[in-house]
């Protein structure tokens, strides 16, 4: 697998996924060689978790953060939430034409792309 953005020798691509429990991180070098980190999620500040484990990626490889060109997030915090019922408590308001939001956070519909 080649980085579609690697333009310098050594770069870094990063991919983090925060959970209820463990931040896991991909580092993919320019190279195509790509290693893994797994830490523990802080749930004060999430952002800590990615820094934490980016940070002992780069001290272990003996690496510099200016190699990393990119870094993607995303999470299962928000959805643990629902599936746990907890957080907020929200309300969805629409406007006349849009009733079948609804239906599709509800999943009924008869066919997914019509």
């Amino acid at each position: 697998m080649k980085p579609r953005n690697a333009t310098a020798k050594n770069q870094i691509r990063v991919g983090a996924d925060i959970g209820g429990t463990f931040t896991d991180l991909v580092m993919l070098r320019s190279d195509g060689n790509y290693s893994v980190q797994k830490v523990p999620s802080t749930v004060e500040d999430f952002s800590r978790g990615i820094v934490e484990g980016l940070d002992a990626f780069l001290s272990d490889n003996r690496l510099t953060s200016e190699l990393v060109s990119e870094i993607i997030h995303g999470t299962t915090v928000a959805t643990n939430a629902i599936l746990q019922n907890q957080g907020a408590r929200t309300a969805l308001v629409t406007t006349r034409g849009f009733r079948d939001v609804l239906e599709f956070r509800r999943l009924r519909f008869p066919d997914l792309f019509s």
